[in-house]
């Protein structure tokens, strides 16, 4: 968490960060089901109002235990999302 921390420090520096959130996901070799859809993280959080808050500037994470690559199902990002 300290790594994330210092990380999200350097894309925010005047702001306070706060980690709200945490998941692990566990995707089994062999798994063909495990597949998760083209989505946006944001539309699955609560806006600024509901958290008591002005804005809501994000950082995600992602670390792959194992390779990864498009047979087996690596993160994709759509540039300048």
């Amino acid at each position: 968490e300290r790594l994330t921390q210092d990380m999200a420090r350097q894309f925010f520096s005047s702001d306070t960060m706060t980690k709200d959130y945490d998941q692990f996901l566990n995707k089994r070799p062999g798994k063909s089901d495990a597949v998760f859809a083209w989505h946006q993280d944001m539309g699955y959080w609560p806006g600024p109002k509901a958290l008591g808050v002005d804005k809501t500037d994000t950082l995600t994470f992602s670390l792959a235990i194992d390779d990864s690559d498009e047979e087996n199902g690596c993160l994709r990002y759509v540039p300048g999302s």
